[in-house]
């Protein structure tokens, strides 16, 4: 990375550590070098558990004639945004809707 970079091995350790506070001219050399964009060298680590909503906490979500459908809901709840993630479980022969969708071309 340094030979690449032409930033001293000894700042890229220090900033690896968190023992030293690099210039954002520094930072994107290492972006560059590292050909991602600058802005993901800020991004935080996520919890990738948090991301996760295990079966035993799921919502269900039922069908007012729950013998043809139930639905988990994936998403944790602290996502809070426009989209939910379900995963839908058909019963044999079963039917979503009496009547099919048709979009106008």
């Amino acid at each position: 990375m340094a030979v690449q970079s032409g930033i001293s091995a000894s700042l890229i350790s220090q900033i690896e550590r968190g023992r030293a506070n690099p210039s954002l001219s520094v930072l994107t050399i290492i972006a560059n070098t590292l050909n991602v964009p600058l802005y993901t060298l800020f991004i935080n680590d996520v919890d990738t558990d948090s991301l996760i909503s295990r079966k035993k906490d799921r919502k269900i979500i039922y069908r007012q004639d729950s013998a043809h459908t139930v639905q988990d809901i994936l998403t944790p709840d602290f996502m809070r945004t426009h989209i939910k993630l379900l995963m839908m479980d058909l019963k044999p022969h079963s039917v979503t809707t009496k009547s099919y969708y048709v979009h106008e071309r």
